[in-house]
């Protein structure tokens, strides 16, 4: 399972979302082959989401700035 970042927005709402899970099979492994443009979907309790990947960006673990809320 992957876990929401406490204070990121959720699914559906606007703003940075954070998402957490571990880089293994079927968990997050498979995002280092995503490429711009591809298609991720979320699903929450509630329903499914669609985003598009428009940005791909490395950052440290110093870097908690690209968490900050956004219009």
């Amino acid at each position: 399972f992957a876990n929401h970042g406490m204070g990121s927005a959720y699914p559906g709402q606007i703003g940075n979302m954070v998402i957490f899970a571990h880089a293994r099979p079927n968990l997050f492994l498979d995002l280092q082959n995503i490429s711009e443009n591809d298609l991720i979907y979320i699903l929450t309790d509630k329903k499914w989401y669609s985003y598009t990947v428009t940005e791909i960006t490395q950052v440290t673990p110093d870097q908690v700035e690209v968490i900050a809320p956004t219009d």
